[in-house]
């Protein structure tokens, strides 16, 4: 499949075929699945390799394997920085485990909490955060440890009750950004920053947004520019609408599907400040299928109608390592 461009692709399926399209309109047929008609697609790092689902693999070589995940586990996620693996925890049992991304039965517990909701690669590929219950008796929480689950260490405290979900770390990987889920139904995004050792600190947390009545979902956080946050925010299931955040500002602003009776998705960024948006019809009946819209700052342009899955397929920006020491920790 080659190398996505510089400016990046837009990747989707239609007929069993994936296809992507380019900055310029040019469009390419990358392969034709065999048959599959996946809902979901996720690129690796270095965009030479795509999940066609959470349970199979679409190597560089035009072959099929299957990665030993279930097909409903949508919280699969590359290692980094290369994508040799893939990490996600267990729905039954909240287990974190590694799997060789060309070899599912190399597989690893790399657990360091319990009950593990969502996890995520450093860019640097050294550290890994995750969601879930501290094993030092002090409840649910946020950890950061090695990519292998050693020398856990706690970001934050969450009061009992409350969960943490869909983390993701920024391009440079010197934060990282959680929904932090109440009880009482509302929920605050957060953006985690990491400190340097001489400053004596694991890091300090911002909140970039309380979200009273609603909880998050389809976060995006840009590999490509240094700050870019989107969100879905669903009010009920035919009233979702998609919030950006630009640059590590704080202003927010919003990227609705401008077709009517339609719901707009977050599904990845692109080079330049373009976010890729599904707009999907409100009524249940309208099937499966989807329309692809590109939002950017200037503006919102029509991509491509009637698709079952989509995707942005770019080369991760510029990162830096981790500086965090971590100490023998609770892992």
């Amino acid at each position: 499949m080659g190398s996505p461009p510089a400016d990046g692709q837009i990747t989707f399926v239609v007929a069993g075929r994936l296809y992507a399209v380019s900055s310029d309109g040019a469009v390419q047929c990358l392969a034709d699945l065999g048959g599959r008609s996946p809902t979901w697609l996720s690129w690796s790092p270095d965009g030479d390799e795509v999940l066609i689902g959470p349970d199979a693999l679409l190597r560089a070589d035009g072959t099929i394997s299957a990665t030993g995940y279930f097909a409903d586990n949508t919280n699969v996620r590359w290692s980094a920085p290369t994508g040799k693996a893939l990490l996600a925890p267990k729905a039954t049992t909240g287990q974190l485990i590694w799997r060789n991304a060309h070899d599912s039965n190399d597989r690893i517990d790399v657990s360091f909490a319990d009950g593990i909701t969502s996890a995520a690669y450093h860019p640097a590929g050294k550290h890994i955060v995750a969601a879930g219950i501290g094993r030092d008796g002090l409840g649910p929480g946020v950890f950061v440890a090695s990519n292998r689950g050693a020398n856990a260490q706690r970001i934050g405290a969450l009061e009992p009750g409350t969960t943490a979900t869909e983390v993701a770390f920024d391009m440079s990987g010197d934060s990282m950004v959680f929904v932090h889920r109440h009880a009482d139904g509302g929920s605050h995004l957060h953006r985690f920053h990491f400190a340097s050792p001489t400053q004596g600190t694991l890091g300090y947390l911002e909140t970039l947004a309380d979200l009273p009545d609603v909880t998050p979902t389809h976060l995006v956080v840009s590999s490509v520019d240094e700050g870019d946050v989107a969100w879905t925010q669903a009010y009920s299931p035919a009233n979702a609408s998609t919030i950006v955040m630009l640059g590590g500002s704080t202003t927010t602003v919003s990227a609705d599907s401008p077709e009517p009776d339609h719901i707009a998705e977050s599904l990845g960024w692109l080079p330049g400040h373009r976010l890729l948006i599904s707009s999907r019809s409100a009524d249940p009946s309208a099937g499966a299928a989807f329309n692809l819209w590109e939002w950017s700052p200037t503006g919102m342009r029509s991509v491509l109608d009637g698709v079952s899955a989509a995707a942005t397929r770019t080369m991760h920006g510029q990162y830096h390592e981790m500086t965090t020491v971590l100490g023998s920790g609770f892992g």
